[in-house]
């Protein structure tokens, strides 16, 4: 009974916290421009879903990668007692509706994942990857939430995801970010949840090409979603 009650006020505060951090962004949002479609287009677009059978058969909207991006080190500075890496990789993602793909494509900067790593000298060690909750894919502040340098300092190397249309993969406006998630548009939606869990998967066999040995996930609202969600699809590969 002692630590259901204590899983309990875990929980709480958690919710607590992730509502404090998402309370700005559901103002803001109130402000920014929603999409202006016809009741036709937006039918069109999720009829193409309920054609090819995603909505009755969900896990065959994704496709897992098979093998580690090519990739390239885009900076390496000095961190703890080894190093903070920033790589960068196409991403593998293939937008599946025709419907949408001409607007989900024409934003460049999103067109290529992201990963921050800190290692320890040495031989690489057992990482964990952090996955930030919406609206707060910039590294600085995922840093904070995920207390990468408490985690480092304990032996482990970290590093972070960025999820599609956040941090550096934006144009850096409240509105590009919020693309990710939009009641008003479901089939872009749908999209982006295809993209982020495509990335995360390379993300993962990027840090495997990279040498760690082994690979947790730790994820924030949004972050937690995609942690489970790539967990049930690649427990069918």
């Amino acid at each position: 009974m002692r630590n259901a009650l204590a899983d309990k006020l875990w929980n709480l505060a958690g919710g607590a916290l992730d509502e404090v951090f998402l309370l700005p962004p559901r103002v803001l949002g109130r402000f920014a421009g929603k999409r202006k479609a016809s009741r036709e287009t937006i039918e069109k677009e999720i009829r193409f879903l309920l054609d090819h059978g995603y909505v009755d058969r969900p896990e065959t909207f994704f496709n897992l990668p098979e093998r580690a991006p090519d990739h390239v080190r885009v900076s390496s500075e000095p961190y703890g007692d080894g190093l903070l890496e920033e790589y960068a990789f196409k991403s593998p993602y293939e937008v599946k509706n025709p419907h949408v793909k001409a607007r989900y494509e024409r934003h460049e900067n999103n067109r290529t994942a992201r990963l921050f790593r800190f290692t320890h000298n040495g031989r690489p060690r057992n990482t964990v990857l952090c996955l930030h909750g919406f609206l707060l894919g910039d590294r600085a502040k995922a840093q904070q939430m995920f207390k990468v340098e408490r985690t480092y300092a304990r032996g482990l190397d970290v590093a972070l995801y960025v999820a599609p249309f956040h941090g550096v993969r934006s144009d850096g406006t409240f509105a590009s970010q919020r693309l990710a998630l939009r009641p008003e548009d479901p089939a872009f939606t749908c999209e982006f949840f295809g993209q982020a869990v495509t990335d995360l998967a390379a993300c993962l066999l990027l840090l495997k090409e990279l040498g760690a040995p082994r690979t947790g996930l730790i994820g924030a609202s949004l972050g937690g979603y995609l942690s489970a969600l790539y967990t049930c699809l690649a427990s069918d590969h």
